[in-house]
């Protein structure tokens, strides 16, 4: 009887709820039909690839109310995951991200973002930017940073770096430049975890550090060209600063009357890319190691230095060791023969197309230049190929039509090669071809 009681009470109970069917999101087509009363939400459908793999794409609305694609993803929870989040994100209108973006970016897209926003010195991100463009990108760059795995890093860099002949120094660097990057990838929400930590790699042995003596050093000073190549090396040796910080001095940095010296900067070399300012040298106000010391210099030393300032006349805040004390004067290389020694030398060996020219002249050298295009491209050097163009293809007024004359110069050039007219006009080419052509600026390069 007691049963019977809580049963009936239990049926009044349950029949007072208001029970409300599950709304369930389409999977096989896109729908923004109501149902009860409400839109359907973020939601997946399939998409079949040509080879007959199934793949899902992730729908959201957008805030102006139509459907965006979050990105196609080879499983199906993934794919509603970022659907689920990219709807999330336009409905509160945040200002970062969205996570279609997070779930899609390739490598080769997040480098820019990774080498702009970590914290790094400018010639340690100028070394990582060249790790990566030069061992990471070509490989990997394609790859979405959200999905790529672990093995694929590690396969990377134990077996794909090693057969293309990648030293094991720079795959030790590979390996920071990248884990550097997954790092931030993870901390910005673009993926769960940093697949590159704890990944091991063969260290590299160190090199035994070979200290030199003085009659060597006294072999080496001696040979030195001038008086302040002499100074810096003197002042190096007594100081034992590195050389970073040995081109930063200047004359605060040293107190003549007691022969002390403070080392609390540090000059690094980077292209304009990597420098705030767009310049070749910076200085940072900190050292290599990043603190300051101060200690006792040789007197001798401290008076060398002391001459130098004076006598190159270096002012208060300016180094002690510009560039302009260090640069060569005279000019590098032969001198240019004159053209009374250029006729005693006569003419050259028949060439390929059985003429003969006057040394350093332009001729002969397009000739070889021809010549050279026409073997790169599978054709024999043959009179036909390395003839080079007639007076005829040498026109152009330098204002309008100058890239067809050059191109079709290029194609009297290339002669009968095969496939050579279509191939791409050595840059080696293109200053002989604007001086015989009249042409000085190609449109478009």
């Amino acid at each position: 009887m007691l049963l019977k009681q809580q049963f009936s009470q239990h049926i009044v109970l349950d029949s007072a709820v208001l029970w409300r069917s599950v709304q369930h999101r389409p999977t096989n087509e896109i729908s923004n039909q109501l149902g009860h009363g409400e839109a359907w939400m973020a939601y997946v459908f399939q998409r079949p690839a040509k080879d007959g793999k199934v793949r899902f794409t992730a729908m959201y609305k957008a805030e102006n109310g139509k459907y965006r694609s979050a990105g196609t993803y080879d499983d199906e929870d993934r794919a509603q995951q970022v659907a689920d989040e990219s709807e999330r994100h336009a409905h509160l209108r945040l200002a970062e991200t969205s996570p279609g973006e997070k779930a899609t970016i390739t490598v080769e897209e997040f480098m820019p973002k990774f080498l702009r926003e970590h914290a790094i010195e400018p010639n340690s991100r100028q070394r990582y930017a060249e790790v990566l463009r030069s061992h990471a990108i070509p490989y990997i760059g394609h790859r979405r940073v959200a999905e790529i795995s672990r093995e694929t890093f590690h396969r990377l860099l134990t077996v794909v770096l090693k057969d293309e002949g990648v030293g094991q120094p720079t795959i030790l660097y590979a390996r920071t430049a990248l884990s550097a990057m997954m790092q931030m990838a993870w901390d910005h929400g673009y993926r769960d975890d940093n697949p590159l930590r704890g990944i091991r790699l063969k260290g590299v042995p160190g090199k035994p550090i070979i200290v030199a003596t003085s009659a060597q050093f006294q072999r080496v000073y001696d040979a030195l060209p001038h008086q302040p190549a002499k100074v810096f090396a003197r002042l190096g040796v007594a100081s034992g600063a590195p050389l970073c910080e040995l081109i930063s001095f200047t004359p605060e940095d040293f107190d003549f009357d007691t022969d002390m010296l403070s080392v609390n900067k540090s000059t690094v070399e980077v292209t304009a890319e990597f420098h705030p300012e767009g310049h070749r040298f910076l200085t940072r106000s900190y050292t290599k190691n990043g603190g300051h010391r101060r200690f006792k210099i040789d007197a001798v030393v401290s008076e060398m230095v002391q001459e130098h300032i004076e006598k190159h006349g270096i002012g208060p805040g300016q180094l002690i060791f510009p560039v302009r004390l260090f640069a060569k004067r005279e000019a590098s290389g032969k001198p240019r023969l004159s053209k009374d020694e250029l006729d005693v030398l006569g003419l050259t060996d028949p060439l390929p197309n059985g003429r003969r020219y006057s040394h350093g002249t332009m001729g002969a050298y397009i000739t070889l230049s021809a010549g050279a295009a026409a073997a790169s491209n599978g054709a024999p050097i043959t009179p036909a190929t390395a003839s080079g163009p007639g007076p005829a293809a040498w026109k152009g007024n330098g204002r309008r039509g100058g890239g067809e004359t050059l191109r079709s110069t290029w194609e009297l050039i290339c002669g009968d090669a095969p496939g050579a007219r279509q191939s791409k006009m050595p840059g080696c080419l293109l200053p002989t071809l604007r001086i015989r052509s009249g042409i000085h600026t190609l449109p478009g390069s």
